[in-house]
């Protein structure tokens, strides 16, 4: 007669393999303890290895995103968004791990004999991953929205900035907005007559979003032989560019009035960038002969009913576009994806009133693939000791 060592019936059979009321194996000593332990131990190590490789691998796929067109991070928010996606794949990732070991000591102890208590069911921890992995991928979708927000606002508060800016130089000089850069196809406006005095900080002329945006290289010389008296590494007029906005100087409101203003100012000399672009009867802003200059009060162009004006009717000021991020044909270059506000690629625009709109790509001039051809077949004059 023997005993059975987990259900602890008698069985009459001394030759038994296995109890046949419980079916636990019979005759087979449990294993040492310490070259258990040692077992373990190793199991655990290499999963331990394995864990952290697997997390260095996904925290760099999980990043690399991130630091595209939509967010680019600094070294502070790095480490934010590093600690939160770790947290967000390590969850999911360590409690796979538990119900793989939970599984294997399942089969160990039934290879063993014992009998399997207080385990886990393995389609109960299954399940439980699969909701884990669900709720933290929401989670980090809208930690990257969070961390993208900032850019956002900082786009559209530099657009606000360089309106009052252009205003205090219109303030002094007649109502005139700044004339365009003389240095052709740089569509921006004149940096010399607005850095510093006006300008003071150059750096709200990079949008924070665009993939080009470093507040340590962004239009600083990176040499001195055209500038003497300057040093590297200085912010300089001559390298300010329209790397993230772009401004014409005259009042253009369509495709159709874009294809004509480009032709023309391909032919205008550069002392002429302060005056009237004369084009033609019919060829101009709504149909006029010209392409007046950007000015406080440009809108005044486009009114047809002065009986509006008399009567307190809104001007055209709201829908007439003085400044806006750079479009490109190819989306993904565009500076902002997506975000709260942004249900498609595309860029802020800002207005004469001094609202600034986000416009998707498409949707609207300026933001629309006339204006992107027309400025990407037009490349930039080199600037000396700037790039």
């Amino acid at each position: 007669m023997q005993t059975c060592p987990d259900c602890a019936k008698e069985i009459s059979r001394a030759a038994a393999t296995e109890c046949p009321h419980c079916g636990s194996p019979l005759g087979q000593a449990p294993p040492s303890e310490d070259n258990a332990e040692r077992t373990k131990r190793k199991r655990i190590t290499g999963l331990r290895l394995a864990i952290v490789s697997a997390l260095l691998i996904l925290l760099f796929v999980g990043l690399f995103p991130l630091m595209g067109h939509g967010c680019i991070i600094t070294p502070f928010e790095f480490l934010i968004i590093a600690t939160t996606t770790l947290l967000v794949i390590s969850i999911p990732i360590m409690t796979l791990a538990a119900l793989f070991m939970n599984v294997k000591e399942i089969a160990n102890i039934r290879k063993s004999g014992r009998r399997v208590r207080n385990a886990i069911p393995p389609i109960t921890g299954l399940l439980l991953s699969c909701l884990i992995f669900i709720l933290l991928g929401f989670l980090a979708s809208a930690l990257s929205k969070t961390h993208c927000e900032p850019r956002r606002v900082h786009c559209i508060n530099n657009l606000k900035q360089l309106g009052l800016v252009l205003n205090m130089y219109a303030y002094e000089n007649d109502e005139r907005f700044p004339p365009i850069d003389s240095m052709k196809n740089h569509f921006i406006f004149e940096s010399d007559v607005l850095y510093p005095e006006y300008l003071s900080d150059a750096g709200i002329v990079a949008c924070p979003s665009d993939p080009a945006y470093d507040p340590n290289a962004n239009f600083r010389l990176i040499s001195t032989e055209s500038h003497p008296g300057s040093s590297v590494g200085e912010v300089h007029p001559d390298c300010i560019t329209d790397m993230s906005y772009v401004y014409l100087g005259w009042l253009v409101m369509s495709d159709e009035e874009a294809e004509t203003f480009f032709d023309a100012y391909d032919r205008l000399p550069p002392e002429d960038y302060d005056e009237f672009m004369l084009v033609g009867e019919g060829k101009g802003t709504v149909g006029a002969p010209t392409f007046p200059r950007l000015s406080t009060d440009v809108d005044r162009f486009l009114i047809t009913d002065i009986n509006g004006i008399n009567s307190g009717i809104e001007t055209d000021a709201s829908r007439t576009p003085i400044m806006w991020d750079r479009p490109y044909a190819a989306t993904d270059k565009l500076s902002h994806q997506n975000s709260e506000d942004e249900d498609s690629p595309g860029g802020y625009v800002l207005y004469l009133d001094g609202h600034v709109e986000y416009v998707a790509m498409g949707e609207k001039f300026p933001m629309t693939e006339t204006m992107a051809r027309l400025l990407e077949e037009r490349p930039r004059e080199f600037i000396p000791d700037c790039e």
